[in-house]
């Protein structure tokens, strides 16, 4: 089947390099080189169609019509509008997509993340035979959720191949043509007869899909269907009564399937789940055979605050961490960035107490420390925060006293409260004429603001 679609596709591109020549001339090298890729990997096909049980050759065959299909797209689309600068690119693409494939050691699955329970519901529908089973299966839903996707694992699922005699994939999009889109499905469901198919006009395109489809069990899959018009031009072409051949379609819009078949089943993915998401974006970001849990991301991105960070990072003079759950304190590693004058941390810490020791921050300028909900000690060593100015401290609610080292940071000129505990306020503000016993440690501070209090 995928060695007949490849040949339809590259006697297309060729007829419209013979018929257009004044409008491929700027990408007709690119054309070429699209040709000879794909006559390239046709020679692994017919090996390739023998082994289709296979999972890893099946996913293969599925992206070699992918690519076929994209080709004779750039070639028409660039026929559509021969100003666009878009279409000599866009051959490239294809050619180095193409590439890739030539070897079937390269092979790797496509992620599938997510969908396992949809497959299992969807192959049900589509293997029923009941007469309340439905004739239509339609994917319907956003762009990016995922749809063509789950309907290639369908498409190439061991229990639909089993249980279809004949089976065929056409892509729709906004620009298609009925007589290609009919052909294309008879080749891919009797490719024995694919030079007649081709003469065929559209009527006896028509005829001869009714007939296959009465005779056979097939599955024709009709792939991002975008309006009724498109659903409308082809439906004469499925019209067999008593057949046992399904239909199944992708589209955006759910009105498409609603008004294709009432009588239709149709499926919306939903988005994925905060753990399938991180599973999809591990697997895609992470090396194969190196999928990281979360912990262990945590703890690399904590060894890099720790060892690694200092060495690379020298020029960075502005920091905001938020609610990174750090355990342990950042203040030892972030206090070496040499340059650092601006430091916010916001709830970026889980620990109980930090320290910034002697010659830590040395040009560090403002300091915010906010939603350090279990922060109880703060110890600054002299010599540390040098020339310190601004100094915030918001939501730190456990906080039990000011460090003793602010009495060393001769530069604060600005020191500002918010949101702190009563007891924590009585211990540094000066009440009817009288300190509060840590309001020395401040008493050197120009401008000391005290917001709202928590009560406790």
């Amino acid at each position: 089947m995928a060695e007949a679609i490849v040949s339809m596709v590259v006697g297309r591109i060729t007829d419209l390099l013979i018929e257009e020549p004044l409008l491929l001339h700027r990408v007709e090298g690119e054309i070429q080189l699209v040709v000879t890729e794909l006559m390239r990997l046709k020679t692994f096909l017919p090996d390739a169609d023998s082994r289709i049980d296979e999972d890893k050759i099946r996913i293969l065959l599925a992206e070699v019509l992918h690519l076929a299909y994209s080709a004779e797209h750039a070639v028409e689309s660039f026929l559509k509008d021969s100003e666009s600068s878009d279409s000599s690119n866009s051959s490239n693409g294809i050619v180095g997509k193409l590439k890739r494939f030539h070897s079937f050691t390269t092979v790797k699955p496509e992620l599938f993340v997510g969908f396992q329970g949809a497959v299992d519901l969807l192959v049900g529908h589509l293997v029923k035979e009941s007469d309340d089973s439905h004739p239509l299966v339609s994917i319907c839903g956003m762009g990016g959720l995922g749809k063509t996707t789950l309907a290639e694992n369908l498409y190439n699922h061991s229990t639909i191949r089993a249980c279809f005699d004949g089976l065929a994939w056409v892509s729709i999009s906004q620009k298609w043509e009925k007589k290609q889109v009919l052909q294309r499905i008879l080749v891919c469901l009797d490719h024995e007869k694919k030079e007649e198919i081709l003469a065929m006009n559209v009527d006896s395109l028509v005829k001869n899909l009714i007939q296959i489809q009465e005779k056979k069990k097939c599955l024709i899959v009709l792939d991002d269907i975008w309006s009724n018009d498109a659903r409308d031009s082809l439906k004469d072409a499925f019209t067999a009564e008593g057949s046992l051949s399904k239909l199944m379609l992708t589209s955006r819009n759910v009105e498409v399937a609603e008004h294709v078949n009432p009588r239709g089943f149709i499926y919306q993915p939903e988005c994925l789940s905060a753990d399938h998401s991180w599973e999809l974006l591990r697997l895609k970001a992470l090396p194969r055979g190196y999928y990281l849990e979360v912990e262990e991301l945590l703890e690399k991105q904590q060894q890099l605050i720790n060892t690694h960070i200092t060495s690379s990072l020298s020029c960075i003079t502005s920091l905001k961490l938020s609610f990174s759950d750090l355990e342990k304190d950042p203040m030892p590693a972030l206090g070496k960035f040499p340059n650092l004058r601006h430091l916010w941390l916001d709830g970026a810490y889980e620990g109980n107490e930090m320290v910034c020791s002697a010659m830590s921050f040395p040009k560090l300028t403002q300091l915010m420390l906010m939603s350090l909900y279990k922060l109880k000690n703060w110890r600054v060593e002299e010599g540390s925060m040098p020339i310190l100015s601004d100094l915030l401290i918001f939501d730190c609610h456990e906080l039990e006293e000011l460090p003793q080292g602010l009495v060393y940071l001769n530069s604060l000129q600005r020191l500002k409260f918010n949101r702190i505990p009563r007891k924590f306020f009585d211990r540094v503000v000066m009440v009817n004429g009288e300190q509060g016993p840590e309001f020395y440690k401040i008493a050197h501070v120009p401008n000391i603001i005290m917001g709202h209090l928590v009560v406790q």
